[in-house]
């Protein structure tokens, strides 16, 4: 097969499927006008989750302005701790520091309550605001809302990703996404219709 393929040009016009994934609400980190639009659909408390952060992360350092950066809640139900940080996150949001709160849970993996509550101090969250917003659960429809859009989707698994619209499952790491942004970056900078 890789002989046969190595001696045949081939050239697949097929754009790869896309989904329209809404953004609404959810946090956003970049420009809307960014070429490139990663949207990651995950759970705090998964391991595939907790080792692509970084390469997400390091993605983020390296394209700047020119990706923006989605993040959608998709607590697994097997994952006990998932959907209270993931209401913790929202809670940070609140006081402008979801973002920070995001990289030290994936950083931190303390997902209890109280380590919930510990890192907001660590944040210099008001810390009062944010037990109250993570005690009432006053994030939990958010939350559910992320998981139903996510359902909506076909997601069954985290991470998933949409870049651009496109698909992509499972355990990632930096080098695939990197692959996929720098193919939608080449299709946007051509015309070719790849945006948003």
């Amino acid at each position: 097969m890789k002989e046969l393929r190595a001696q045949t040009s081939v050239t697949i016009a097929l754009a790869p499927p896309k989904a329209k994934v809404e953004v609404g609400e959810a946090q956003v980190l970049g420009p809307k006008s960014a070429k490139v639009v990663l949207v990651e659909f995950a759970d705090y408390e998964c391991p595939y989750c907790q080792r692509v952060a970084p390469d997400v992360k390091k993605l983020k350092d390296e394209y700047g302005d020119r990706i923006a950066f989605t993040y959608k809640d998709f607590p697994l139900p097997n994952h006990s701790r998932a959907e209270k940080a993931a209401e913790a996150a929202r809670c940070a949001s609140k006081q402008n520091k979801f973002w920070e709160f995001h990289d030290e849970l994936f950083h931190s993996k303390e997902l209890d309550v109280d380590q919930l509550k510990a890192q907001a101090r660590a944040l210099q969250l008001d810390s009062a605001r944010f037990d109250k917003c993570l005690d009432s659960g006053e994030q939990a429809t958010a939350v559910a809302k992320d998981k139903k859009e996510g359902l909506r989707l076909g997601i069954s698994g985290t991470p998933s990703f949409f870049i651009n619209g496109h698909y992509l499952s499972g355990a990632l790491d930096y080098a695939g996404l990197r692959e996929v942004i720098e193919q939608q970056l080449t299709t946007s900078a051509s015309g070719a219709g790849g945006g948003k």
